[in-house]
């Protein structure tokens, strides 16, 4: 058994265009996936998954596929995260450009 986290997310290109939100959901096992994004997004494989925590960005990992049926209103992605949380002792957020 797990225990399923959600929070909203946003989708940007590595040249930090945004491409929409969705809601990142914590399958276990280290598995994530992005839900709800609207259809009109343009979300593609690379895409980085940011949150945002304190007024700071953290990033969570990259776009591994995407998933869409015909006529859907929400497409889902799974998510390459870059880390492990559970590894995490302390998280420092850089504010502003860099």
């Amino acid at each position: 058994s797990y225990f399923e986290e959600k929070t909203v997310v946003t989708i940007v290109s590595k040249e930090k265009e945004t491409f929409g939100k969705g809601l990142l959901v914590g399958k276990g096992e280290g598995k994530m996936k992005v839900e709800q994004i609207l259809s009109s997004e343009k979300v593609e494989k690379g895409n980085l998954i940011i949150t945002n925590i304190e007024g700071g960005d953290l990033f969570i990992g990259e776009i591994e596929d995407v998933f869409q049926n015909s006529g859907e209103v929400f497409k889902n992605v799974s998510v390459k995260r870059y880390y492990n949380p559970e590894e995490l002792n302390t998280i420092f957020l850089v504010r502003g450009r860099i």
